[in-house]
């Protein structure tokens, strides 16, 4: 288990790597981010305008194939992000998502999480 410390530091060098490669708050440009589960057990991440039924569409959206356990299951993905653990899908342009189970606001530093995490290959 990493340290708060150990945690804010690395998050802090992931906010710099992405500043540096031009990133801005995505969410300025594309919605709210958001974690949304399915009945069909499906995870995804993702930025919407609307969240208030369903179907949600996801914009930028990618899914969580596998979360290792020191995330803290799916709620963990919405205020911690991805870690190197775990294994995320590619990113589509948008998606329709039915059978809505959940949607969770995502923290910046999840936010960020998720924009650098590696697609399972």
């Amino acid at each position: 288990m990493l340290s708060e410390e150990t945690k804010k530091a690395l998050l802090d060098e992931l906010k710099k790597d992405l500043l540096a490669d031009g990133w801005s708050k995505p969410e300025q440009q594309l919605g709210t981010p958001v974690l949304v589960t399915t009945e069909a057990r499906g995870v995804f991440f993702g930025y919407v305008d609307d969240y208030s039924g369903d179907p949600v569409t996801l914009k930028n959206a990618r899914n969580c194939i596998y979360w290792h356990k020191s995330v803290g299951g799916f709620a963990g993905l919405a205020t911690i992000g991805p870690n190197g653990s775990c294994r995320i899908g590619a990113q589509v342009g948008e998606i329709e998502l039915r059978g809505i189970t959940s949607v969770s606001k995502v923290e910046e530093d999840a936010v960020i999480a998720w924009e650098k995490a590696s697609c399972v290959s």
